[in-house]
C-alpha cells in the first residue's frame, strides 16, 4: 500500500512513471520529463550546461529549439535536480542544477540519471557542458564548443568549426566539415570522411583516422595511430609514445617525409628521396619532388608508410 501510494503521489505532482526497481537509498525509482520548445531563426546559439547528465543535439529543418529531458531517480532526487530555459534574442539557454546544498560530494551518479535530447535549426551554434554524461551532435551547421568531465564525444555530419575535449571518454567523429579540435584524456578516437584541418589528442589511446582531407595534428600518449590520407597534402604531423603508427598516402602525394622511431623500424613502399643516410629506424627525404611536411614519430613502435589502394 506504502508503494502504490508513493506512486500516485509522484504521478499526480510530477507526471512520472514508476518502476518495480530501487535507487541507491531503496526509494521508488521514478521518471520525470522536461519538455520546451521555443521559436527562433537561423544562426542563434543553444547554451547548455549542467551538473551531470548526457547531452543529444540534433540539427533539423524546423526553426525551433525543441527541449525534453527526461531524469531518472529516487523521489528525493527528481525534487533536488532542476532544469530551467529560455530564450534571449535568438538564443536559448538550458541549465540543469543539482540543488541538494548539504551534499559535499555532489550528485551520487548511481541513483539518478539525465538525458537532455534538444532539436535546433542545421543551421546554429551550440555551446555545451556537462560534468558527467555523453554528448552527441549530429546534423548541425555552425560553430560547436564545450566538453565533460566525463563521457563519450560524438560528431555525425557536422559542418562547421568544432572544439571540444572530455576528461575520460572515447571521441567519435564521422562526415565532418570544418576544422575540429578535439581532446579526450583516456579514450580511443576513431574517425572518417575528415573535411578540414585536424587537431585531435588522447592521453591513453589509439587513434584512427580515416579519409582525412586537410593538415593533421594526431597525438596520443599510449596507442597506435593509423591515418589514411586523402586529397592534396596538406601537412602531417602523428606522434605516440607507446604504440605503431601506420600512413597510407595517394600514390600521387608530393611530400617531404621525417619518420623515426626510438624502439622500431621505418618501412615504407613509396618512391621516396632518401636525404642522407638511410637508417633502419629514421627516414628524411621527399615523394614526387616534395611538398609539405609529413612526419611521424614513435617512442616505442614500428613505422610503416604505404600507398593506398
Amino acid at each position: 500500500m506504502k508503494k502504490l501510494f508513493l506512486t500516485l503521489t509522484l504521478l499526480v505532482a510530477f507526471t512520472v512513471s514508476a518502476t518495480d526497481n530501487t535507487a541507491a537509498s531503496g526509494s521508488v525509482v521514478a521518471v520525470k520529463e522536461f519538455t520546451r520548445s521555443f521559436p527562433v531563426s537561423p544562426g542563434g546559439q543553444l547554451t547548455l550546461t549542467t551538473d551531470f547528465g548526457s547531452i543529444k543535439i540534433v540539427g533539423s529543418s524546423d526553426d525551433k529549439v525543441s527541449i525534453m529531458a527526461r531524469m531518472r531517480g529516487s523521489d528525493d532526487d527528481l525534487k533536488d535536480f532542476e532544469i530551467t530555459a529560455e530564450k534571449t534574442g535568438n538564443d536559448v539557454t538550458i541549465r540543469g542544477n543539482w540543488m541538494r546544498k548539504n551534499n559535499f560530494f555532489g550528485h551520487n551518479s548511481n541513483s539518478m540519471d539525465v538525458d537532455y535530447i534538444v532539436n535546433v535549426p542545421s543551421q546554429y551554434n551550440v555551446s555545451l557542458g556537462t560534468a558527467g554524461g555523453n554528448i552527441t551532435i549530429q546534423d548541425v551547421k555552425g560553430l560547436i564548443q564545450g566538453g565533460t568531465s566525463g563521457g563519450n564525444l560524438d560528431l555525425t555530419n557536422i559542418n562547421g568549426n568544432a572544439e571540444l575535449k572530455t576528461s575520460g571518454g572515447n571521441i567519435r567523429a564521422k562526415s565532418t566539415t570544418g576544422n575540429l579540435n578535439l581532446r579526450t584524456s583516456g579514450g580511443n578516437v576513431s574517425m572518417s570522411n575528415i573535411n578540414g584541418d585536424l587537431d585531435v589528442s588522447t592521453s591513453g589511446g589509439s587513434i584512427r583516422i580515416e579519409d582525412i582531407n586537410g593538415r593533421t595534428n594526431a597525438e596520443t600518449s599510449g596507442g597506435h595511430i593509423e591515418v589514411y590520407v586523402s586529397g592534396n597534402n596538406k601537412g602531417v604531423n602523428v606522434e605516440t609514445s607507446g604504440g605503431h603508427i601506420a600512413l597510407y598516402l595517394p600514390k600521387n602525394i608530393a611530400a617531404t617525409i621525417d619518420a623515426s622511431t626510438s624502439g622500431g623500424e621505418v618501412e615504407f613502399d613509396l618512391p621516396i628521396m632518401v636525404n642522407g643516410k638511410m637508417r633502419e629506424n629514421k627516414v628524411r627525404g621527399t615523394i614526387n619532388g616534395g611538398g609539405e611536411l609529413i612526419r611521424a614519430h614513435t617512442s616505442g613502435g614500428d613505422i610503416r608508410i604505404l600507398a593506398r589502394n
